[in-house]
């Protein structure tokens, strides 16, 4: 039988140093997180753009958003639409009615319309939000290991 003895120099210090890093991990991961937010909305609008979604007012594009906030151990972002028409276009819709109130008008080359419901088709799925998130997340882990190595350095 060999023994080998190995002597570990700074081990101590080495672990010191690690639970310093780990408490201030959360505040430097939110950091990067708000760093990355406006990345984020823009992401999502151009995920909008490029469903086909034809734009009216803008307003759905526009209502893009994402937020940060901490936790205990790291951070959450949300992102979404604050328009409240985003989770029919996102998901789309089955075919249904359309009531007036009282009655619905609208106007075509045929000239105006009223009516007192109307049978609608239904709308296709756009998947923008998806799409956003997926691509937004590819994005985030892409960079935080360069953001996490070139914070560990400027710890030294």
């Amino acid at each position: 039988m060999v023994t080998i003895d190995i002597e570990t120099k700074g081990l101590e210090e080495m672990q010191k140093r690690f639970a310093e890093l780990s408490k201030s991990l959360p505040q430097h991961l939110q950091a990067f997180a708000n760093e990355k937010k406006h990345s984020i909305e823009t992401e999502m609008q151009v995920e909008y753009l490029k469903s086909g979604l034809q734009t009216k007012t803008g307003g759905l594009r526009d209502s893009a958003y994402a937020a940060v906030f901490p936790l205990e151990n790291g951070v959450e972002i949300k992102m979404g639409f604050g328009s409240s028409i985003a989770s029919y276009m996102e998901l789309g819709t089955p075919p249904h009615k359309i009531y007036g109130n009282p009655v619905l008008h609208w106007e075509d080359n045929e000239g105006d319309h009223f009516a007192a419901w109307v049978n609608h088709p239904g709308t296709p799925p756009h998947h923008f939000l998806s799409n956003a998130t997926t691509t937004s997340n590819n994005m985030l882990l892409g960079q935080l290991p360069n953001y996490l190595r070139r914070w560990m350095q400027s710890q030294q």
